[in-house]
């Protein structure tokens, strides 16, 4: 028994030592782990094993090795790595290509048992055939639309004859951009490759376009002489051709739900005498059109879309109404209201409806000021949206209304003491109404007036009327004022050749604060102190809006200049009651037929 005893302590002792541990005590270790030799060698030619095995200084473990080892060109069969003391081994399942130049890049995958150090620049490079390819191509990835350098970029080559792209499968040459969005593929070979970058999320090679950044750049690269400093800016912009997922009545209203976000739309009837009243629902997914036919028949009606991506998109459909028990939809309305400068005040207003308003009543619609004195809103300063479901207001006021009233003191004062009313009389502010008289039945039941707030925008009981003969009720939004003394305003002068372009002023979370198109010499006001960033959306066709691209057709994002300072700071630090500038901002942009120089102070790429 005792002796049955000893056999297994000494078998359990004999596994652990088997097991591979990290030494205890002694000081931390701080290297990585060293290459001694390989096999194949590094460059070796006419290599033809499955076996590839590698050696360390060191005792090493491995980290996710099919995730962090990259193998270019990609090979058909499996593949197993395994590690065991100070040697890494890979067992190929298939033989691979003949006259092949293949390069293993390992990343991160090979690290030293103690700390987790990476072995450094890991890369092997060997071919099996009598010749090792030695082109090269690099570049740069970022964020075209805040310059940063995302996380975790993958970057792909296809060459000129695959049969697959980005959007169907798995390219043969892969790497990976480092944290400063740095790329580089070595050991090409000739000839003509198109180059894509994504942000895999899945893992899977192949473009989710709805999901996941991407960039390329346009055409093929011919590759007879190495290739540098390509840069390659990221988007994420769905490129998917917008498509009806169903159009049907739902109770008062027809809805055409499609399959992405919808940024503009148009319906027409082929009868051109029927109005087609409709608007954006569901988040920008689904049109609702209401029921304004003439009768109950069916009739088609011509559905012109724009998306996101900018793709337009035409349909036609048979619109009809049948009888339903249900409601329509309550309606309702936000103001927001924003504050007012006292010099120079201006009422500055977006009310948004859930429903197209059919009419207005200005004569509900005022600034009051005090109980006897007010501003009728005007209509000819409303801009409406194409809908008729979100208005602008933006009507100046007199400066007057704002600025502290001066009394002379001869009427203030007389022989050093105040002036009231004269003797027997009381004055206006003073003068207290006679409650206490008996009120008419009429007037007893007459509703109260409304309470309106003085230095407020008010509308009132059915100023907007809806599509469906809705009647707004009453809103009362009081006045709040900007303090100048916390407000800064920044100047800009821009140095551009660019004919069509937006300068765009950005808070520290890349959220627009401000927009100005086609002005050199901008000038933003009314900043709240604090960080602000800058940029330049190149408007190269000269459309009016800025594309971010289309990867169906081969174009890359139009161009985004960054603002940053001579001392290469991209923040615009502002301080309250402070203006900044003019500051340079220098984004020139390519003109057929020749290159744009910038100074070294103007905005990186």
């Amino acid at each position: 028994m005792i002796k049955n005893i000893l056999y297994i302590f000494l078998f359990l002792l004999l596994v652990k030592c088997a097991n591979q541990t990290p030494p205890m005590g002694g000081p931390k270790d701080e290297d990585p782990p060293m290459l001694l030799k390989s096999t194949p060698e590094h460059g070796q030619l006419n290599f033809i094993s499955q076996r590839i095995e590698l050696e360390f200084n060191e005792l090493i473990k491995l980290n996710q090795p099919k995730e962090q080892l990259l193998i270019t060109p990609s090979i058909q069969g499996e593949y197993k790595v395994e590690a065991r003391k100070t040697k890494v081994f890979i067992e190929l399942e298939d033989p691979l290509d003949e006259n092949t130049t293949y390069t293993f890049t390992f990343r991160d995958a090979v690290q030293d048992l103690t700390e987790s150090n990476p072995a450094v620049d890991l890369r092997l490079a060997f071919s099996t055939g009598d010749y090792l390819d030695s082109m090269e191509i690099s570049g740069r990835v970022f964020e075209a639309l805040t310059d940063k350098i995302p996380e975790d970029i993958t970057v792909m080559l296809y060459s000129k004859g695959d049969t697959v792209d980005i959007l169907t499968g798995k390219p043969r040459y892969i790497t990976k951009a480092k944290e400063s969005g740095v790329f580089k593929f070595e050991n090409l070979p000739h000839g003509e490759f198109k180059l894509y970058a994504i942000k895999d999320k899945n893992k899977d090679y192949i473009l989710q376009p709805r999901n996941e950044l991407y960039g390329f750049v346009p055409g093929y690269i011919e590759l007879d002489s190495i290739v540098e400093e390509l840069k390659i800016p990221l988007v994420k912009w769905d490129i998917s051709q917008p498509e009806i997922k169903n159009a049907r009545q739902d109770g008062k209203y027809f809805k055409v739900r499609y399959s992405k976000f919808i940024r503009d739309h148009t319906i027409t009837a082929a009868d051109t005498t029927i109005n087609i009243w409709s608007d954006l629902v569901e988040d920008g997914t689904a049109i609702r059109i209401y029921n304004t036919l003439p009768e109950n028949d069916s009739i088609p009606i011509f559905i012109n879309i724009i998306d996101t991506a900018y793709y337009a998109a035409r349909d036609t459909i048979m619109l009809k109404f049948g009888e339903t028990r249900r409601k329509p939809e309550s309606f309702s309305y936000t103001i927001k209201l924003n504050e007012i400068e006292k010099k120079n005040p201006i009422i500055q207003s977006t009310i948004t409806f859930n429903k197209p308003i059919n009419a207005t009543i200005a004569d509900s619609m005022f600034f009051n000021i005090d109980t006897l004195s007010r501003i009728y809103l005007d209509p000819e300063k409303f801009t409406w949206n194409k809908s008729r479901n979100i208005l602008h207001i933006n009507q100046a006021l007199p400066d007057s209304l704002f600025q502290p009233k001066v009394v002379p003191d001869s009427l203030n004062q007389k022989n050093g003491q105040k002036e009231g009313p004269p003797e027997g009389e009381i004055g206006a502010k003073d003068r207290i109404p006679d409650r206490t008289a008996a009120k008419t039945d009429e007037e007893a039941k007459a509703p109260e007036p409304p309470k309106i707030a003085p230095m407020s925008v008010y509308l009132g009981n059915a100023a907007f009327i809806s599509i469906e003969a809705d009647s707004s009720k009453m809103k009362n939004e009081k006045i709040k004022y900007l303090d100048v003394n916390k407000l800064a305003i920044i100047h800009v002068n821009a140095i551009t050749n660019a004919d069509s372009f937006s300068i765009q002023l950005l808070n520290k979370n890349w959220e627009v604060m401000a927009e100005e198109k086609n002005n050199k010499m901008p000038v933003f006001r009314r900043l709240v102190a604090g960080e602000y960033k800058m940029r330049a959306l190149i408007d190269r066709d000269g459309d009016g809006v800025w594309s971010p691209g289309d990867l169906n057709l081969d174009q890359p994002p139009e161009p985004v200049k960054h603002y940053i300072s001579e001392e290469k700071n991209p923040s615009i630090m502002t301080r309250a009651n402070w203006e900044i500038g003019p500051l340079d901002f220098i984004f020139n942009v390519d003109k057929p037929g020749g290159k744009s120089e910038e100074k070294p102070n103007g905005p990186q790429p």
